[in-house]
């Protein structure tokens, strides 16, 4: 008897079927096995540069967080005034970002004060690693917005929320004040790019989806410390060159900044009618029109409504504002730190307090 062909076939075929799934599967085990390998090898463990054993909580609203960028050189004479100043108005929100702790530190900061592998030169690679260690509190903080500040700046906390408020971090935002008026270039690749920067002596503030973005270029190797050692950039202006070059995202550019200098130019009588004065507040209104004030007594208004200010010890600029010293004060309070936030927030005037 013979057999059928047809039919032998027939019965084969779901044999074969199943031998060419089982191929197929395999093929594709093969190829996920490969991705998985070159993802592996190819995967940059993100070095950290702060060190110690405090864990980063991050208790505040996560509307804002602030970094002030600090050295072990300067927590006698910056850091002590700025904690026994401006920081007291967001203490949960405001981050100290330096080379090793103080024990003679007259508060204590706990996790907000945090110590990196970067050394306390000013020179442009210590510099660069923190402004580098920042971005990394940044990403883990996971704020709506997060701002940097220099140790010579004495920042108007309220005025900063109130700048931010209208400003979506959703979209990749960068924000300061420029520091020079035009492009600079840099030479990339055999290329020459032009980008324009925020200085970090000023502040600057980034979106949470701009921090987003630079972490995932941090994974990848591109850090502000990096790029600062490859092309010979200083911190602030490797961080704009790539948000510019990396991301292509615009810097936008703020006039919330300004010079404090340490002249006794006004008296706080005067001062106080300033700030006081309607006729004052009118003219900052139509000041081009009615030039009811100068254009020195309308910088001097214009302190209410700044973000930033940065400590001058030397010569007058355009946009400086003259502030005296507390009585018996002077000698101590260089930076007049303490004037500016007595003169701003009369009922925090006292500096024995413990932050709360």
């Amino acid at each position: 008897m013979h057999s059928n062909p047809m039919r032998n076939l027939n019965a084969k075929i779901p044999v074969m079927l199943l031998a060419i799934f089982i191929i197929y599967i395999l093929v594709i085990l093969v190829c996920l096995s490969s991705v998985s390998e070159d993802t592996n090898k190819n995967k940059t463990t993100i070095i950290s540069h702060i060190v110690g054993e405090k864990p980063l909580e991050i208790k505040n609203d996560k509307n804002l967080i602030i970094t002030v960028k600090t050295s072990s050189l300067y927590y006698s004479t910056r850091l002590k005034y700025i904690l026994e100043t401006w920081y007291r108005l967001a203490p949960h929100q405001i981050f100290i970002i330096s080379d090793k702790p103080d024990p003679d530190l007259p508060f204590d900061l706990g996790n907000h004060f945090l110590y990196t592998d970067c050394g306390s030169t000013h020179q442009r690679m210590a510099l660069s690693c923190k402004l580098t260690a920042e971005l990394e509190v940044f990403f883990k903080a996971k704020a709506d917005w997060s701002c940097h500040f220099d140790d010579d700046n004495y920042v108007n906390v309220p005025n900063l929320i109130k700048f931010l408020s209208d400003k979506n971090p959703s979209l990749p935002l960068y924000y300061g004040k420029i520091s020079v008026a035009k492009n600079i270039k840099v030479v990339y690749k055999n290329e020459s790019i032009p980008f324009a920067f925020a200085t970090g002596g000023a502040g600057l503030c980034l979106s949470r989806t701009l921090v987003e973005k630079l972490f995932q270029l941090m994974a990848r190797n591109i850090t502000v410390l990096n790029v600062s050692n490859e092309l010979g950039l200083t911190d602030d202006v490797a961080l704009g060159f790539i948000i510019s070059t990396f991301l292509a995202v615009l810097f936008n550019q703020v006039n919330f900044y300004l010079q404090l200098i340490s002249s006794k130019f006004l008296s706080l009588k005067s001062l106080n009618f300033i700030r006081t004065s309607k006729r004052y507040i009118d003219s900052t209104k139509e000041i081009s029109k009615t030039r009811q004030c100068s254009f020195s007594e309308f910088i001097q208004f214009s302190i209410f409504f700044q973000i930033s200010l940065s400590a001058l010890n030397k010569g007058k600029t355009i946009h400086t504002v003259d502030i005296p010293p507390i009585a018996n004060d002077e000698d101590i309070d260089n930076f007049r730190f303490h004037a500016i936030h007595c003169f701003l927030f009369p009922k925090m005037c006292d500096f024995s307090t413990d932050i709360v």
